[in-house]
């Protein structure tokens, strides 16, 4: 996995604004805060798909033309709220129980630190995680050993069946117990009739 020693700080804040308000800033002043913005966007994607210990390949901001030729780029209006992404990269989405994330992250990253929490938020969600996989765990034990508890349970009625079959053909008359077995054997009505004139 890739790694980013380079540390590309927050943009500073009041800065970040200018980009909102076109005419408090000239052009070159533009370029220069769209270049640190840029410079941090890609500081952001390559420590959020490393803190969370996810292959990444490639990515781009997802108004990029889909080709190398037409890369994505800052648009201060687009990305007002949050940085929707493209590319190809593990899905760090399965490495969470709840993912805050899915293809956007926020953009108060860029002028705001976000290492720590991301990875306090990465690890509180593992310990969720883990928490919640061993009660699907101990639930997948539970029902094993319930339905191990019912196929006893059918041999022991298997075993007591004919043993209660027994004691009830005692209680009756020979009559009615050979119309309990021609009613077993699925004799008709005429033959059962039988049984009971003869």
């Amino acid at each position: 996995m890739k790694t980013f020693d380079t540390f590309i700080p927050p943009v500073n804040p009041e800065d970040f604004k200018k980009l909102y308000q076109p005419d408090a800033t000239t052009k070159a002043e533009y370029d220069r805060i769209i270049g640190r913005v840029s410079a941090r966007c890609v500081y952001i994607m390559i420590k959020f798909f490393e803190i969370q210990n996810c292959k990444l390949e490639w990515w781009d901001l997802d108004n990029e033309g889909g080709t190398e030729d037409s890369p994505g780029h800052f648009d201060p209006e687009r990305y007002k709220d949050e940085i929707t992404f493209v590319g190809e990269f593990e899905d760090f989405t399965r490495k969470w129980l709840n993912c805050p994330f899915s293809d956007s992250i926020p953009t108060k990253w860029i002028y705001e630190p976000f290492e720590d929490d991301l990875t306090r938020l990465f690890q509180e969600d593992q310990v969720a995680k883990a928490a919640h996989e061993e009660n699907l765990r101990r639930d997948r034990e539970q029902a094993k050993e319930l339905k191990a508890q019912a196929v006893e349970h059918q041999k022991d009625i298997g075993k007591n069946k004919g043993k209660i079959i027994e004691g009830m053909r005692l209680k009756l008359s020979f009559d009615e117990y050979q119309a309990l077995v021609a009613i077993k054997k699925k004799l008709t009505v005429e033959e059962i009739k039988s049984f009971f004139l003869s």
